[in-house]
């Protein structure tokens, strides 16, 4: 029995019903951090703003590749400092999932593929910057 329908904005609107998430699409809970609380807790790390070209290497395991996109900046001592060029990433999100260590509220994240995502921002060790990239 079906108890509830994918409704996207439009339809939920005509509905009277309120929006719910696709088949496929990510919801992550987040923790109650803002950004920059994010930012201040990393010693040496990169800030990347966006993934972008995602496709996977291994369905099995779940490994996943694709390019920084639209910013990555240099974070030291708590602060942004530099930006640097964009990568190619090689990673699973069970992996990213365990190595997570902070996160923000989860907020809407449209890919640029098609798709919407609630996530968080997260500060992740270790993440596999595989090479880098002339992406822009």
């Amino acid at each position: 029995m079906v108890k509830n329908l994918f409704y996207d904005r439009f339809w939920a609107s005509k509905a009277g019903r309120q929006p719910t998430p696709g088949p496929g699409d990510l919801i992550l809970d987040g923790q109650d951090n803002s950004l920059d609380d994010l930012i201040k807790s990393v010693d040496r790390g990169l800030l990347i703003t966006r993934l972008w070209y995602i496709r996977f290497l291994q369905q099995r395991t779940l490994q996943l590749t694709g390019l920084t996109r639209d910013g990555v900046f240099l974070v030291e001592n708590g602060k942004v400092t530099d930006p640097v060029t964009n990568f190619r990433w090689n990673e699973s999100p069970v992996r990213v999932l365990q190595n997570a260590k902070k996160m923000t509220k989860s907020a809407r994240a449209l890919g640029s593929e098609g798709g919407s995502n609630i996530a968080p921002a997260m500060v992740v060790a270790d993440f596999n910057l595989a090479s880098v990239s002339d992406a822009v």
